[in-house]
């Protein structure tokens, strides 16, 4: 994993995740000097030295850097390491919590798209009222075609069969209607090509009320519809987990810990970058401990359950 994340958070988390998965072996790329200080005292009290190491990196890409500035400067920097070992074959996945634009730019150029990709989407779980939910595309692409979603359906159904054992997932559009006349040409388009693909359970459309209760597994739109609606998401989550908790703090509700737990949005952390070849996951910069180590663990499921894998042969199918 890059090392973009506050310290503070990275260590613990990894405690977490090793003590998980026996299986795991684990690579911090960032400042050496950093990096083992921050280890020292817990990786020796914990037994796990052996399982992780530091791989040095003298420089971090500014959240505020443009993506094509990163891609040509970032040579030295912990993502473009990560990046690099994980197209040499030394690391399975990298998680960061970096620039966004600039993992996704360095993240195409070093490790490739799969075929009949033309953009990877960035893709998350939602926490849906009674199955496993993803919605793509998140902000990689802010101007998709028809294809596109296309590619993002078959994308999202394809990581929903490989980590929830769902051989035809559901898939649906994000729209300003349920009704089929409804939407831009470009929804309309790509509504025709999903539902003519023999590989894909097209369901018709959603709107934005229906994405925690949709009965599909797959929620497709363009990258700017996604972004907008998953941070309109996070800022009810917020401000519905700050009222619970302070109905909890009052010495009130009590058996609401676990529904705080449950809604928070560091449980669902962790953005699959589809369509890359590789497997690289985005984290929330701001993330704790619990997050990234759900970020983590998205990681580990993702490589075990071998989504580059089944995607690029479902891709080579249909080509």
């Amino acid at each position: 994993m890059g090392g973009d994340h506050g310290l503070a958070a990275v260590v613990p988390a990894a405690v977490d995740l090793l003590n998980q998965h026996p299986e795991v072996e684990l690579l911090l790329v960032g400042p050496e000097a950093s990096l083992q200080a921050a280890m020292g005292s817990l990786a020796e009290a914990d037994g796990l030295r052996a399982r992780w190491r530091t791989v040095h990196a003298p420089e971090v890409v500014a959240m505020e850097e443009r993506p094509g500035r990163a891609l040509r400067s970032g040579g030295r920097s912990s993502m473009h390491r990560a990046l690099e070992l994980l197209a040499a074959g030394r690391a399975d996945a990298v998680v960061s919590g970096g620039n966004t634009g600039a993992l996704m730019a360095m993240g195409r150029k070093l490790c490739g798209t799969l075929p009949g990709i033309d953009r990877p989407a960035i893709c998350s779980l939602l926490p849906a009222r009674t199955r496993p939910c993803y919605l793509l595309d998140l902000g990689a692409n802010v101007d998709s075609q028809a294809r596109h979603l296309h590619q993002f359906a078959t994308m999202g159904a394809a990581l929903a069969a490989a980590l929830h054992d769902c051989p035809r997932p559901g898939v649906v559009l994000l729209n300003v209607g349920r009704e089929r006349w409804r939407g831009s040409e470009v929804v309309q388009r790509a509504a025709e090509l999903i539902e003519a693909d023999p590989g894909l359970h097209f369901l018709g459309f959603v709107e934005g009320d229906e994405l925690f209760v949709t009965e599909a597994e797959v929620i497709v739109c363009d990258g700017a519809v996604g972004n907008v609606a998953l941070k309109a998401c996070e800022g009810t989550a917020a401000l519905l987990l700050d009222r619970l908790r302070r109905f909890v703090g009052a010495g009130q509700g009590e058996p609401l810990t676990g529904l705080l737990r449950e809604l928070s949005p560091e449980t669902y952390n962790g953005a699959v970058l589809l369509g890359l070849a590789g497997a690289v996951i985005k984290s929330h910069g701001g993330s704790g401990r619990v997050g990234l180590a759900a970020a983590l663990g998205r990681a580990v499921a993702t490589v075990q359950a071998d989504v580059t894998g089944r995607l690029q042969r479902r891709l080579e199918r249909s080509c």
